[in-house]
């Protein structure tokens, strides 16, 4: 199967998720590209207009896994701004995951999720919600397997 990992990353947190999900995939038999988004200027809470470098061609993947940070308790607006701007996703599988650095998903992550969610359901996507990984819990290794162990899961699946 072939697998496209869309994901943005300010602080290295998410890419490092991305990255343990692209092994995970390719352990199993499976190809998986990372396409990296990337902010030109500024894309933090509250940035209008987000532009990026490149956009993923997303043409001829099986799945797409779809990641990104919370910021400011919500969807971080460069994925908001991806996905917006996203061309139609009709007949495509997404599955979804969060990065956050509070400890629970109830502080941002939920939220961002559903965001994301509903952002790709407008564009025809089918979504499956796999994890928000919260970096401030000491059982932080475990959380990150569980995502990882889910979003493979979901992606073949």
């Amino acid at each position: 199967m072939r697998i496209a990992v869309v994901f943005y990353s300010e602080t290295g947190h998410t890419l490092s998720v991305a990255e343990l999900i692209q092994a995970a995939l390719k352990a199993g038999g499976h190809e998986a590209v990372l396409h990296r988004l990337v902010a030109v200027g500024t894309a933090h809470p509250g940035a209008k207009d987000v532009k990026f470098e490149s956009l993923p061609d997303l043409t001829g993947y099986d799945r797409i896994i779809f990641g990104a940070p919370v910021q400011a308790f919500s969807l971080c607006p460069a994925m908001d701004a991806y996905l917006v701007s996203a061309p139609s996703m009709v007949g495509k599988r997404a599955v979804l995951f969060m990065t956050e650095g509070f400890p629970y998903p109830w502080m941002g992550g939920n939220r961002a999720i559903a965001k994301m969610e509903g952002l790709l359901r407008s564009k025809g996507a089918q979504t499956k919600k796999a994890g928000v990984v919260n970096w401030m819990r000491t059982d932080r290794p475990r959380l990150i397997e569980k995502v990882v162990a889910s979003v493979a899961e979901a992606a073949v699946s």
